[in-house]
């Protein structure tokens, strides 16, 4: 069902000239989102071993990279070239191609519907169900203007563009799989505060105007990406 909103309102998005809708639709459309990475973390948790817990999350993270090396190249290319509709209409394509995988792939819950499972709404239990939601708020804030931010603020050229988010990519694809193997050996606090420390060093090159656009995606992807792990670990 997530999978199917998720297309819908990209498709939506194609077919609006009003600004406000468009925030409405994509504001949606990141609740589907991130509900659906949400229940996918949970399923990979359940099925998963606890020492291998690490390093499956970061298997599956890493696809997050690839939209960096993949699909931010492909869809500039896109946009450039056949207009920013075609780009919108080819990932609605995917989240429908993506439905018979839902269906045949993804196991099917052993528990019993019939059984409450009735969990206490504290602190605690409100931070760990929103704990992935609150790592990836900060980056998610900077990552629809990322194209301005380093065109305008950092002077990149649109030309270097893809290559500096494939080099961005890249590196939080490491980054990803590095920690996924540390989280076996150092805490996920740890390496949650290490990669916050990086992450914000990495904010502060645009904020202070230094023209180094190669180094500012690099860190921010790859610190990103980190936290993420350590953070469903």
């Amino acid at each position: 069902v997530n999978m199917v909103l998720l297309g819908l309102l990209t498709l939506l998005t194609t077919f609006t000239s009003s600004f406000i809708l468009l925030l409405i639709l994509r504001f949606c459309a990141g609740l589907v989102g991130g509900t659906t990475m949400g229940v996918g973390i949970s399923i990979l948790i359940n099925h998963a071993p606890t020492n291998l817990r690490g390093k499956m999350l970061a298997t599956v993270i890493a696809s997050f990279s690839m939209v960096s090396i993949v699909g931010m190249p492909a869809i500039l290319f896109l946009c450039t070239n056949y207009g920013w509709h075609v780009a919108l209409w080819l990932i609605s394509t995917l989240c429908v191609l993506a439905l018979p995988l839902i269906v045949f792939i993804i196991p099917r819950d052993p528990v019993s519907f019939d059984t409450v499972h009735a969990l206490p709404l504290d602190v605690d239990t409100l931070l760990f169900a929103s704990s992935n939601a609150l790592v990836q708020f900060s980056p998610m804030l900077v990552i629809p203007i990322l194209v301005p931010l380093m065109t305008q603020q950092l002077g990149a050229s649109e030309d270097l563009l893809p290559w500096l988010f494939l080099c961005g990519g890249i590196t939080g694809f490491l980054s990803t799989k590095i920690t996924g193997v540390l989280t076996s050996h150092i805490s996920a606090l740890i390496l949650a505060t290490g990669s916050t420390i990086v992450f914000i060093l990495s904010l502060l090159i645009p904020i202070l105007g230094y023209q180094y656009a190669a180094l500012f995606i690099t860190l921010f992807l790859g610190t990103s990406y980190s936290r993420l792990v350590s953070s469903s670990a």
